[in-house]
């Protein structure tokens, strides 16, 4: 195809018929006007305005009417004849039709050359251009004009969609598309829905192709729908699509998602990629405002079983529905736990899936509290056990320690050695302690107390503790009511606790230990306790410290959790204090604001004597200074099957002036008494191979009704509290013992049944 510059036209435009219709025409006209002839003047008048609108035509298409537009007119074999000055800006100073287009897959003459041809055969052609000096996107269009002419003109294709005047806002959407999707034009109307600018049909509406009649959902809003109505398509396959609004009255009666919104139940409907075509209202509130159109549904929650995404794409892919399954919510620092279920769903011809959905927040928490009440129960089992077997090495560890200490006097080159044996044996006898105690099994020493008097002595210690850049103050009244609990394990609730708020203050502050007594005249429920309505005696430890995020409230007294960082903290010290709490049958509760501090508080209920109970320190307390004297006189009968601790136990007893009988289980025990020796006390290991403690005193009773027992295990008492109580004159001692331990508690139950009335 050859084109040239343009040039004037050779001939004042039309064709030569045109000329002579014209010429004709007037000289009819006028030879009608001499001779008077009104309708052979108006013929001749008519046919040279016909002429001379031909005339005037053909010179409008060979100059380009409309001066903004960009047209070049070429002959039959692609001569430029005429260029618009809007095409001559665009064309460059050559003003060749080749220079107006970019690169392409097909070259320019090419695509002139088929444009030209298709325009010859069909009436016109069109094809999207990219202009060489812009780089912009362009509509080329191309129509015979007659005499083997061609006009070409360059629209823009931003000025058609934004063109209101070629598809006028009328209420309903319109575009023009061509048949790959491509929007040529679009109304106000369209681009408010899209809102954004609209290059192809899929911004505008989901679930393509579009057919007559069909009902499709925006893609910007999918909660509106949609009619679409489509023309026939030209002969460049572009075509009008008109988009009405469904009407209220019919989504009611033929959408289902209007019914969904009604309903109390949390209901969403999602396509197969995950997106939120419509949320009720229950969902919404359910998982949060955010659970709307458009959204993906894997972005809002996370699966625990399997990925949510890849769960559509089962159900999808599947066309069956899937099984509940528990999803995290994705929203803040709490835990939020929902049941989801999938199921596929057809409305309108269009697939999609039903998504619905339930709180199982309250149903993932028992079950997280069934199996952490699982583990307590695996690990008290594993502590008791390991505790029976490290309980009798401690007792014989610590007891042979203590008869190496009484051969050694405090300058004695040893002595110091020795003391450092005893001291780490207490302290893996208090390392088996903690284990018992978050299990809630290890064995209490209850006294009856006086909370002042303890709170006043362990001041001095809790100061220590602090260190300079924490204050202790200290605020309780010196009439509090009594309680009973084991003084060791209650102090070691109070150092944990205060511990605990010196560490969450690193920059100093204040600890703040207040007690005070109140009573309840009904019932007070938190945290899913309940106390009973009574006197109550509380203590609270308080701080000034970083607080703890209310989500990790319920695990504060998980064992082993801890807030602290790897090395810095067990994760013992809390559960071990509820533990001990918990035994004592009390409460412990507590309160934090982030940034403001943190406040434990604990509920002992008041010590109430029964008739005739008058508590007493044993002479031998450890809180009472100097051991007493053990010694004593007296028949013992010792029974127990671990050898090292029944030879320790039996030299401690000699040293103490006690006479010993050894026997090493309850059989041989028994054995022994048929001879009828004279026995005032039997001190017994309860659980042993054969017959247990309990069970051979209860045989040896018959023939010794009124001796005392003592029952020694490395087992927690409360494993046979219900077979000892049954047991009169008897009491327990806890492995490990030491050698003062036992003899005082010897001398002590011989005096009492020295007292007892005959």
């Amino acid at each position: 195809m050859h084109s040239g510059i343009s040039r004037p036209l050779p001939r004042p435009g039309g064709s030569a018929l045109d000329t002579i219709i014209g010429t004709g025409a007037l000289a009819l006209a006028a030879y009608g006007a001499y001779e008077q002839n009104v309708g052979l003047a108006l013929v001749g008048l008519a046919l040279t305005g016909v002429a001379g609108l031909r005339i005037w035509q053909t010179r409008g298409q060979r100059v380009g009417l409309g001066g903004d537009e960009a047209v070049i007119v070429t002959d039959a074999d692609g001569q430029l004849l005429q260029i618009s000055a809007a095409a001559r800006s665009l064309a460059g100073p050559g003003g060749r039709l080749e220079e107006l287009l970019n690169d392409r897959a097909e070259t320019p003459a090419s695509l002139i050359y088929r444009l030209a041809r298709e325009a010859r055969e069909t009436g016109g052609a069109t094809a999207f251009v990219t202009l060489a000096g812009q780089g912009s996107r362009h509509l080329l269009s191309v129509r015979p004009l007659g005499d083997e002419r061609l006009s070409w003109s360059v629209l823009p294709l931003p000025t058609m969609v934004d063109s209101d005047q070629t598809l006028p806002d009328a209420g309903f959407g319109q575009m023009r598309i061509d048949e790959t999707g491509a929007v040529v034009a679009a109304n106000a109307q369209v681009r408010r829905w899209a809102g954004r600018r609209v290059a192809r049909d899929a911004d505008v509406v989901n679930d393509l192709p579009m057919r007559a009649g069909s009902i499709h959902r925006l893609r910007a809003d999918p909660s509106m729908l949609v009619r679409a109505q489509l023309a026939d398509p030209d002969v460049h396959g572009v075509r009008d699509v008109f988009l009405y609004p469904v009407a209220d009255a019919e989504l009611a009666a033929a959408n289902p998602d209007q019914f969904l919104a009604q309903l109390p139940i949390a209901l969403a409907r999602i396509d197969v990629e995950g997106r939120v075509i419509i949320a009720n209202a229950a969902a919404q509130g359910l998982v949060g405002r955010q659970m709307e159109p458009g959204a993906r549904l894997a972005d809002l929650m996370e699966g625990l079983a399997q990925p949510v995404a890849q769960r559509i794409r089962e159900v999808a892919a599947t066309r069956r529905p899937a099984r509940p399954e528990v999803s995290r919510i994705l929203d803040g620092d709490i835990e939020r736990f929902l049941q989801v279920s999938f199921s596929p769903i057809e409305v309108a011809g269009d697939f999609s899936l039903l998504v619905v959905m339930s709180d199982a927040t309250e149903l993932k928490t028992l079950e997280a509290q069934f199996v952490q009440s699982q583990k307590m129960q695996a690990v008290g089992q594993l502590a008791g056990g390991v505790a029976h077997d490290f309980n009798n090495l401690l007792t014989a560890l610590s007891g042979h320690c203590d008869l190496l200490l009484l051969r050694h006097a405090p300058g004695d080159r040893d002595y110091s050695d020795l003391i450092q044996i005893r001291q780490n044996a207490d302290r893996a006898a208090a390392l088996v302690g903690q284990l018992l105690a978050f299990s809630r099994k290890q064995t209490l020493q209850p006294k009856v107390l006086h909370l002042a008097d303890v709170l006043g002595d362990l001041s001095h210690l809790l100061n220590r503790l602090l260190g300079e850049k924490v204050t202790l103050r200290l605020d309780y009244r010196e009439d509090l009511p009594a309680v009973r609990v084991d003084l060791r394990q209650f102090e070691q609730v109070i150092m944990n606790l205060v511990v605990n708020a010196r560490d969450a203050m690193p920059d100093g502050g204040e600890v703040s230990l207040h007690a005070r007594y109140e009573h309840l005249a009904d019932e007070l429920k938190r945290d899913r306790a309940t106390i009973t309505p009574g006197d109550w005696v509380v203590i609270e430890v308080s701080d000034t410290g970083v607080g703890i995020p209310e989500w990790r409230l319920d695990k504060i007294f998980d064992p082993f959790f801890t807030t602290k960082r790897v090395g810095e903290g067990t994760g013992l010290g809390l559960s071990t204090a509820y533990g001990i709490v918990k035994q004592t049958g009390g409460f412990i509760f507590v309160d934090s604001i982030v940034g403001e501090g943190t406040t434990f508080s604990i509920y002992l209920p008041r010590f109430v004597p029964g008739p005739g109970e008058q508590p007493r320190l044993l002479e031998g307390d450890k809180r009472s200074g100097e051991p007493g004297d053990a010694t004593g006189s007296g028949t013992v009968l010792l029974v127990e099957d671990e050898a090292p601790v029944r030879a320790f136990a039996a030299r401690a007893l000699k040293l103490r002036g006690y006479h010993v009988l050894e026997a090493a289980s309850g059989e041989e025990a028994l054995e022994l008494l048929a001879e009828k020796p004279a026995v005032d006390i039997f001190v017994s290991d309860v659980i042993m191979p054969g017959l247990d403690g309990p069970s051979w005193v209860a045989q040896a009773r018959e023939a010794y009704p009124d001796v005392q027992v003592i029952f020694v295990s490395g087992y927690a008492e409360d494993m046979f509290r219900d077979g000892m109580d049954l047991m009169p004159n008897s009491s327990f001692l806890a492995k490990p013992f030491s050698l003062n331990d036992l003899t005082l508690r010897v001398k002590e139950r011989l005096e009492l049944g020295r007292q007892a009335p005959s």
